[in-house]
């Protein structure tokens, strides 16, 4: 939220911008569970409104940045109806969207890898797993079946698994609370077409997780590798151009922008997304890459 909020903030001044009239932000907390949602959806819904009419009647253009991006199109497709959605939004643009979830997720959650890069003398790896198995939102960017079909994420030396197999996967790892919290939030992995014109930005040609490796059955106690493929080092590329698909199931244009060797959560410092963005507002970009 920081990035994107300082990096559009800066770029967005220079071009006459005014923060609390046509520049605002929806802050929300990336830990908690999609299914806790519902008073930010409320007040984001009420914040479009408020600069829709305080700006004339203007529709309002969103951007969200990595996880943002799963946020805005649960709010679009679960909160607001179509024809709130053609009076009120003008665009969105995702930067580098987690769409259809990452195997990275897994790792997070089914061994002692340290995905947040806590030090050692603040939090040990297993204090680090029990805090991110407390993160409903870990849950929901698991590798979503509806994208990744029977493509085998996990590899262990008993015991495979692919998409569907996530709840078994955390019942035989005896987390029978992590079994419920993704049994739960179904609801919220979807894969439905936002229903407004987007811009999708996103990198690509850069080596990513695409199924994770165990050394031996006690998932929690063994060390983790990657086979790797196409991504932006976070997100494979299955999910960063499910934007193609989208466009079939729409008919409000989306606008795919492949970057080569961006790294996911840079695109916001990126010039040349940066003048995607103010191009897809009609704005002569200004911006220069430090």
């Amino acid at each position: 939220m920081y990035d994107l909020k300082c990096h559009l903030n800066h770029v967005t001044l220079c071009v006459g911008y005014t923060i609390g009239k046509n520049l605002r932000g929806a802050p929300y907390d990336w830990r908690i569970s999609p299914a806790q949602y519902q008073p930010d959806f409320k007040a984001l819904k009420k914040l479009i409104e408020q600069t829709y009419y305080l700006n004339g009647n203007r529709s309002v253009a969103l951007a969200s940045l990595s996880m943002g991006g799963s946020y805005t199109i649960l709010f679009l497709n679960t909160f607001v109806s179509q024809e709130w959605k053609d009076k009120y939004i003008h665009s969105w643009t995702s930067f580098c969207g987690p769409f259809g979830g990452s195997p990275i997720a897994m790792a997070a959650l089914a061994s002692s890898f340290n995905k947040f890069g806590m030090p050692w003398y603040i939090l040990s790896n297993s204090q680090m797993l029990s805090m991110t198995q407390s993160f409903g939102s870990i849950y929901w960017l698991l590798p979503f079946k509806q994208l990744y079909h029977d493509m085998v994420i996990g590899i262990t030396p008993t015991k495979n698994y692919t998409s569907s197999d996530f709840e078994q996967l955390f019942k035989d790892l005896g987390n029978a609370q992590g079994a419920d919290m993704y049994s739960r939030m179904q609801f919220a992995r979807t894969m439905k077409a936002p229903g407004v014109t987007m811009n999708c930005i996103h990198g690509w040609n850069i080596s990513t997780p695409h199924q994770v490796v165990y050394s031996s059955s006690d998932l929690y106690n063994s060390d983790a590798s990657y086979i790797t493929g196409d991504g932006d080092g976070t997100v494979p590329i299955k999910g960063l151009t499910i934007s193609d698909k989208w466009q079939q199931d729409q008919q409000q244009p989306i606008n795919a922008y492949p970057i080569a060797n961006m790294v996911h959560g840079t695109s916001v410092k990126n010039a040349e997304a940066l003048k995607i963005f103010l191009n897809s507002l009609g704005i002569e970009s200004v911006y220069k890459e430090e």
